[in-house]
């Protein structure tokens, strides 16, 4: 009786660390299935949240440049400024639009540069007659300047085409400037990785 108490007790000692193997199995099994599901899914929404500033970005870029105004009747007729490159405060692009009717004055100046790996905006008012060259002399960036992109932008470049899409560098040729604009994003990878963003834009007035 003792013998066959021993023998189902062994038997049961044996089923109790079995199922505790196979359950551990299991278990770790599930918990790297749902650690990589979690991983995978947070990629995902990385890479879906970095692409989407990308666009962001560059088309809240584009909603300005197609306001581009040129006011013939105005103290400071001109519509674009400079024809920067886009790199540095030294090659901002700087033009003057109209983006919301309800504000006084109507017109603004705005300028947009990359610097520090910062796509840059500024806002101004210079629609004084001794205001209509601060802009092109200007070299100092303005305290009230606000980002558009954060950090790391890699690139930020524009370029100008006349009407027949050629290059100018001709301000009152201008028709249409194409817009680009490279940061660094989460890729399908998890890692860091390039993704381009680019736009051609035409201008409304002359």
């Amino acid at each position: 009786m003792r013998s066959a108490w021993r023998g189902a007790l062994g038997t049961t000692l044996i089923e109790v660390l079995t199922a505790l193997a196979i359950g551990s199995i299991v278990t770790s099994s599930l918990y790297l299935l749902v650690g990589s599901t979690i991983k995978a899914r947070l990629i995902v929404s990385a890479r879906v949240s970095d692409q989407e500033r990308g666009r962001l970005a560059i088309g809240w870029l584009a909603d300005r440049l197609r306001q581009v105004n040129f006011d013939a009747a105005a103290a400071c007729p001109e519509g674009l400024l400079r024809l920067g490159s886009g790199r540095g405060f030294g090659g901002r692009v700087a033009f003057r639009a109209i983006i919301d009717e309800r504000v006084m004055p109507p017109r603004r100046t705005y300028i947009f540069y990359l610097d520090q790996e910062t796509l840059w905006q500024e806002t101004l008012i210079q629609e004084d007659p001794e205001q209509c060259s601060d802009e092109v002399d200007r070299r100092r960036p303005s305290t009230t300047r606000v980002v558009v992109a954060p950090p790391p932008v890699q690139d930020f470049r524009l370029r100008y085409l006349d009407a027949n899409g050629l290059e100018t560098g001709d301000a009152a040729r201008v028709r249409l400037i194409r817009v680009s604009l490279t940061m660094r994003a989460t890729g399908a990878s998890g890692q860091l990785e390039s993704q381009s963003h680019e736009t051609t834009v035409a201008l409304r007035g002359p």
